[in-house]
């Protein structure tokens, strides 16, 4: 039961996210070890976390350095950072773009996905046969 309920969970963040432009990790507001920004990432989120990161502290403290999401220590500043990010589409751009790429340069999978997107959608053809993965391959390094 507790395993449907995560996945339950997971798919309405994964449908939230899609639609709002901001995502703060609730999870990092209580002393409980934080929560992943993943899934507000690959969705398209700028992302703004709190104190407790214990969980995450290695990814969110790597994803702070590079400028793919907003730390705050204070509960009172959240209201003011969002109203920022808001108020600043660019600067709410930027962070997500940013945070984006954290995910891709973390999981291959997610760089291949794109790259192999990309490659359909630039409506280039690939031989079929025998050359056709490895080209494939050459063309998505």
């Amino acid at each position: 039961m507790g395993e449907r309920a995560r996945i339950g969970c997971r798919r309405r963040v994964r449908l939230l996210c899609a639609v709002v432009a901001t995502a703060v990790l609730g999870g990092s507001l209580v002393p409980r070890g934080g929560q992943s920004p993943i899934e507000a990432a690959r969705a398209g989120c700028a992302i703004v976390a709190g104190p407790h990161v214990a969980h995450q502290a290695e990814r969110v403290e790597s994803w702070r350095r590079r400028g793919a999401l907003v730390t705050l220590e204070e509960p009172r500043r959240f209201p003011g950072e969002i109203d920022r990010l808001l108020r600043d589409p660019d600067a709410g751009r930027e962070l997500s773009e940013r945070a984006a790429a954290a995910v891709r340069d973390e999981d291959p999978v997610d760089l291949y996905l794109e790259r192999l997107s990309a490659l359909a959608r630039s409506g280039e053809s690939v031989a079929p046969g025998a050359g056709a993965r490895q080209e494939i391959s050459q063309r998505l390094a």
